[in-house]
């Protein structure tokens, strides 16, 4: 409260969305989304959406499916009139997390592809992390299928190097004790 007095609201927000991405990386969903939800209550036209995707996840994790959609709702206002690759992309796998399985893995194939045009690897990542989750759930054998494009190994390295650090934080550059925030 203090900071937003002075002005410094947006690097709060920052701060804590940041922490809203550890702890959903951690499966910390409870924690996700109490700093997801602090962070996604800052307006502010140029950051203002870049928290819902964590919220939306930490939402649909801890069985707050309300949230999830209001979280979705607000998004897709956004997202749709940005017409981007990360927008478009974003909000396919927000609602992928929120769509029943017959429904999912289309839309987890959409976010792959918009977010495949995109310089944003870790976002990239993270949606090819969720479609494998969501395979997994379904016992459906091997894991998102890449396109064949010259980006194909340096996208592939990533889902790989996000899984290790998503098990060994310390890969990263994580200390144990930076996590325990």
């Amino acid at each position: 409260a203090d900071g937003t007095a002075r002005g410094e609201g947006r690097v709060l927000a920052v701060t804590v969305f940041h922490t809203a991405i550890l702890y959903n990386g951690l499966a910390r969903y409870e924690e996700a989304f109490a700093a997801a939800h602090q962070a996604a209550a800052y307006e502010d036209l140029s950051i203002g959406t870049w928290f819902l995707p964590e919220l939306i996840e930490a939402a649909v994790r801890t069985g707050r499916q309300e949230a999830a959609v209001l979280a979705l709702r607000r998004l897709e206002a956004h997202a749709g009139a940005s017409g981007t690759n990360f927008g478009l992309g974003e909000l396919a796998s927000a609602r992928a997390l929120l769509a029943d399985d017959e429904f999912a893995d289309g839309l987890y194939i959409e976010a792959i592809e918009h977010l495949g045009r995109t310089r944003l690897i870790v976002n990239l990542a993270r949606a090819h992390l969720r479609y494998g989750d969501q395979r997994a759930s379904q016992r459906f054998e091997g894991g998102p299928r890449l396109a064949a494009c010259p980006r194909q190994r340096r996208d592939h390295r990533a889902v790989i190097l996000a899984r290790q650090i998503e098990r060994n934080p310390a890969i990263g550059g994580f200390k144990q004790a930076a996590m325990t925030v």
